[in-house]
């Protein structure tokens, strides 16, 4: 995970930050620790399933708009 991270950090860090971003990704984590807690390997994978694929989204999404703008 920290290797996906590092090698996404700089796409991420030009995601575009607002209150409405910061409780999703809250509320991401916050499902995620709570399948660790209740240890639920179930419920833990699939919050992280979740959390990796919206963030995949974002990511995706800021990347077409990139190159959109490039094309411009």
């Amino acid at each position: 995970i920290e290797d996906v991270r590092l090698r996404l950090n700089d796409a991420m860090s030009l995601l575009p930050e607002s209150d409405t971003w910061h409780r999703r990704l809250s509320g991401e984590h916050e499902a995620i620790l709570e399948g660790i807690r209740s240890r639920d390997a179930g419920a833990a994978e699939q919050a992280m399933d979740l959390h990796v694929a919206a963030s995949e989204l974002s990511v995706r999404a800021l990347l077409s708009a990139i190159r959109r703008r490039l094309r411009s």
